[in-house]
């Protein structure tokens, strides 16, 4: 939503994309059987303090000490930046100046 002109609603969208990504998971573990395929929805990771990897590490029993914690990147807008922007693209704004008018919120996003 932030760099793509997504303009269908998050549960529409939801909707289309899951089976897609619930088949592909499903081929994956396939593929990858006897071993087990682990997943996390990203959201559940962000407050941990080495983010993602924290997943890899208690997989493998890696101790933490000497790693620090790491400040997180490319988080999602929060919900009513995501609808403002989803209403921005489905306006007939030109892409140049949706991209400006977008720009101040994703700059946000970022420092956050």
């Amino acid at each position: 939503i932030k760099y793509h002109p997504l303009t269908e609603p998050f549960q529409t969208f939801a909707r289309r994309v899951d089976p897609g990504f619930d088949t592909a998971l499903q081929r994956i573990q396939a593929a990858i059987a006897p071993a087990t395929l682990h997943t996390s929805p990203l959201e559940d990771l962000r407050d941990r303090p080495l983010g993602p990897a924290e997943l890899i590490l208690d997989l493998i029993d890696m101790p933490r000490e000497g790693l620090n914690p790491v400040d997180a990147h490319n988080q999602s807008a929060c919900a009513a930046d995501v609808e403002a922007m989803r209403k921005l693209n489905a306006s007939d704004i030109d892409p140049d100046t949706l991209r400006q008018t977008k720009r101040p919120s994703l700059r946000e996003t970022k420092a956050s």
